[in-house]
């Protein structure tokens, strides 16, 4: 075998008790330490440099007790390994690696003397054992604090390969700890151009920049390192509470209001309306934009709950949402969304199974109403927004790149939050199954999403099925498709198809704006010139407006008109149904009025009716009716003081008015 020197430091580190620029000292200690048995090495000193010929073989490692020796120290088994090593050792002293294994496994356990001498041994036999120089630079750095050391084995890796790129970055990663922040820059970036996906890398140079004040440049370096790091070991959850801490740094410097006046302002000017930004503890959600012409303002609000991390994130999102909506309005193609009794009735129906465990339970009825309506706008919220909030997102990211620690932070928060409410126990337990996994599906698009932009993968987290993960894929990947060459209103496709293939349309439907404009002057209208107390104008249709301006018209005095108005619709419902049918609502709707019916309540639910919800005016009606129609002997003990108003119903009802 042969080994060369350089007359150069890692020699005299190695060899101590040479004498620079002593050539009998250097032919003295070499031929001393590398004489074996009666073998008696060559040693050839060439300028700068010393040649050392030894007549012996190397250990062959591809043995089975060499094998074994590096299974025993991957399995963690070190004392097996150090007497299997030291047996080894003492066939075949001349072995590198041998050595080199048994300076690994004294510095893990603590010994650094001892991993020292035998990483010293493995470099006197192989001065290129890179790994060897490299555990030596980390023990000098680390543990002995001593850099001009560290930094001799590490500068020998570099000679041995200047693109080692694991080199590069253990010297820039100890430099970066003594506070020596642009000579480790320089190497970390030299590593980066090595190899340029390897995440403790960026890792290092986020951290330069943070201790430099260079925040944003900070927070994109930690976002590449978890981007190729795939594995979530401990430098990604460590990198992770990096860009968890540091954004919330960044958000408490408050940097963004600059970015929300820019982009308010150009919506101002672009869509000739002022936009209004405030604070309420009232927002049913973190943030809402509520649009001048659907409130009969002068203006947009935007309001939002001033106590939500990530905030400005939100402002800017609703401010994206109005910018889409431009765009979609510019080309015609802006659409909003509704429900009307038919699709409530259709919602309250599909949550039968909800309603039955929340009966048994003894939670009543108006609870009941209310958290269905409550689950209802949720889902629906979720079928309208989840694919313009992709287009939103992605905008967001790509065009206004300050904005991404804000959007990151919340982004983070809100995906954490959709998991829980698809996976939370006590919600599980309650709420119908199929809504769970509608609303599942959604969320696993938006944490698509948030994976390919911040490269944080929880999909695991929201436990779904394979058929949930494929829907979500596809829808995901429907979005990718559109998402580079955006068309105005092209969200609105996205959201019919998907709530079509989810089987939620049926819960709502979307509708033009103007439209919807000409359907609220007409109700308000109706409202102005013939209102009924008690009657709510989403329960009326257009025949139905018509009876109610002929009941105002009516002189009829001492009656309750918004009763006999229901009660003409009850006799409506009921006019094809068998008794026994009838009877059977009834005697529902008597149980529910032995809690009682209260005239001014909204959402209670008749699941023998299950097309309609009910006010309190709405239900005594039915209740009076359907008593009188099927169990007629019994109605004056309801203790309803509704004859009169039924006598006047049952005849403008025959009468064909």
């Amino acid at each position: 075998m042969e080994i060369i020197y350089n007359l150069d430091d890692l020699l005299f580190t190695l060899f101590p008790d040479i004498k620079r620029d002593d050539e009998k000292s250097i032919l003295q200690e070499l031929s001393r330490y590398y004489a074996i048995g009666s073998y008696q090495p060559e040693i050839i000193l060439d300028r700068d440099r010393v040649k050392i010929k030894i007549e012996i073989d190397k250990l062959d490692s591809s043995t089975k007790e060499y094998n074994r020796a590096i299974g025993l120290c991957e399995a963690g088994k070190f004392q097996d390994a150090k007497i299997l090593l030291a047996s080894l050792i003492e066939k075949n002293p001349t072995s590198s690696d041998l050595y080199r294994m048994l300076g690994q496994i004294h510095s893990e356990e603590g010994d650094q003397e001892k991993g020292i001498n035998y990483l010293i041994e493995a470099l006197k036999w192989d001065n290129k054992n890179k790994y060897a120089l490299t555990m030596m630079g980390n023990i000098f750095f680390i543990y002995k604090s001593d850099p001009d050391t560290a930094l001799i084995y590490f500068n020998q890796v570099l000679k041995i390969d200047p693109n080692d790129f694991l080199a590069l970055n253990n010297i820039g990663s100890q430099l970066g700890k003594l506070g020596r922040f642009s000579e480790a820059k320089t190497y970390f970036e030299r590593a980066l151009r090595s190899n340029p996906e390897f995440p403790n890398t960026y890792q290092g140079l986020g951290l330069i920049s943070d201790n430099s004040g260079n925040l944003f440049e900070a927070f994109n370096y930690y976002l590449k390192s978890l981007k190729f790091n795939p594995k979530k070991d401990a430098l990604f959850e460590k990198t992770l509470g990096n860009i968890i801490e540091l954004s919330t740094r960044i958000i408490e410097s408050k940097t963004s209001s600059s970015l929300i006046n820019d982009f308010k302002s150009n919506l101002e000017i672009r869509g000739k309306t002022p936009i209004e930004i405030k604070a309420s503890q009232e927002v049913p959600y973190y943030a809402k934009i509520e649009y001048a012409e659907i409130y009969d303002r002068d203006r947009h609000i935007i309001k939002y709950k001033p106590t939500k991390i990530g905030i400005d994130h939100l402002v800017m999102h609703e401010l994206a949402h109005l910018m889409f909506a431009l765009d979609a309005k510019e080309n015609n193609k802006y659409q909003l969304i509704a429900s009307n009794e038919k699709n409530k009735s259709a919602f309250y129906e599909f949550s039968n199974s909800s309603i039955l465990k929340l009966r048994k339970r003894g939670v009543v009825e108006t609870d009941i109403s209310n958290f269905l309506t409550a689950v209802q706008e949720g889902i629906i919220s979720q079928a309208f927004n989840t694919p313009i909030d992709l287009f939103i997102e992605d905008y967001l990211y790509r065009k206004i790149e300050n904005l991404r620690p804000y959007q990151f932070l919340s982004l983070y928060n809100l995906v954490q939050e959709s998991i829980k409410a698809v996976t939370d126990p006590n919600i599980l337990e309650i709420a119908s199954e199929l809504v769970v996994s509608k609303s599942k599906i959604y969320n696993l698009v938006n944490a698509f999403q948030f994976r390919d932009l911040y490269n944080i993968d929880m999909e695991e987290l929201f436990n779904a099925n394979p058929k949930e993960r494929k829907i979500a894929d596809s829808f995901y990947k429907e979005f990718l498709s559109h998402k580079e060459s955006k068309k105005p209103g092209i969200e609105y496709k996205l959201i019919d198809s998907w709530s079509n293939r989810l089987d939620l349309d049926r819960f709502f439907y979307l509708v033009i704006e103007e439209d919807y404009l000409k359907q609220k002057k007409l109700e308000e209208s109706f409202q102005e010139t013939a209102p009924l107390e008690g009657v709510k104008s989403q329960e009326v249709s257009e025949s139905d407006l018509e009876m109610a301006k002929f009941l105002r018209n009516q002189e009829i005095e001492g009656v309750n008109k918004s009763i006999i108005f229901y009660m003409i619709g009850a006799l409506e419902y009921f006019k094809n149904m068998s008794i026994d049918r009838i009877k059977v609502i009834a005697m529902e709707i008597a149980r529910i009025g032995m809690n009682g019916i209260s005239p001014d309540r909204d959402g209670y639910i008749v699941t023998s009716i299950p097309e309609k919800t009910f006010s309190g005016n709405h239900l005594l009606a039915y209740y009076y009716v359907s008593w009188k129609l099927a169990i007629p002997e019994m109605v004056d003990k309801l203790q309803l003081p509704f004859r009169e108003e039924f006598d006047l119903a049952e005849k403008m009802y025959k009468s064909g008015k």
